[in-house]
């Protein structure tokens, strides 16, 4: 009820809100940091009334396990992208009827292989992957503006888009550093080579 005795509107607060609200700001704004600190961090483990859903962790635990095992045990060296990708999906889950949940999820992970690939192909310079960095998240992070649901599915596809971009820096890393061993293996040769002559 508003202060004036008729129903709350959608988004209105009531009396005893707005003065719960204040009691908190004020609360807030006094007290040393460390009890600041300790107060936000007790907000951040409180849990919210009801059960927890234990079924949708186990699904979603073994969404990410089963594929990464699999894909470990049959010697796949790249075995951290299924286990990646299944989370992403999983937390893509709007939960709802099962075809709305379906569709979202088999969404992400159609575009999330389109965009792994695309990501994957392109770039390897810094220039070039700087800008695919910059256009990329910023067009999947804007899929906000057409609902949660498309913001969600925009940020998972922007995480595997980024992780599949940063897979070249690896790459380069690791044959430079194979670059500067094999330089040093062939500088020590011929330098044992030259006290050899000598």
């Amino acid at each position: 009820m508003s202060p004036s005795g008729r129903p709350c509107e959608r988004g209105e607060l009531s009396g005893d809100a707005v003065r719960e609200h204040m009691r908190t700001f004020i609360a807030d704004r006094g007290g040393s940091r460390m009890h600041r600190l300790l107060r936000h961090i007790r907000r951040f483990f409180r849990l919210q009334p009801g059960r927890p859903a234990w079924a949708a962790g186990v699904r979603a635990a073994l969404a990410v396990t089963i594929p990464y095992s699999l894909a470990t045990l049959l010697g796949f060296k790249d075995a951290g992208w299924l286990g990646l990708t299944g989370l992403l999906v999983t937390l893509a889950n709007p939960g709802g009827a099962y075809r709305g949940r379906a569709r979202v999820m088999g969404t992400v992970t159609v575009l999330g292989a389109l965009v792994g690939v695309i990501a994957a192909l392109a770039g390897g310079r810094l220039l070039v992957d700087a800008t695919l960095l910059l256009v990329g998240v910023f067009v999947l992070t804007f899929a906000r503006c057409y609902g949660d649901t498309a913001g969600s599915v925009g940020e998972k596809l922007a995480v595997i888009f980024v992780a599949s971009l940063g897979a070249h820096a690896v790459e380069l890393d690791a044959a430079s550093t194979a670059a500067r061993e094999d330089r040093g293996g062939s500088t020590d040769a011929g330098v044992h080579a030259g006290r050899a002559l000598r």
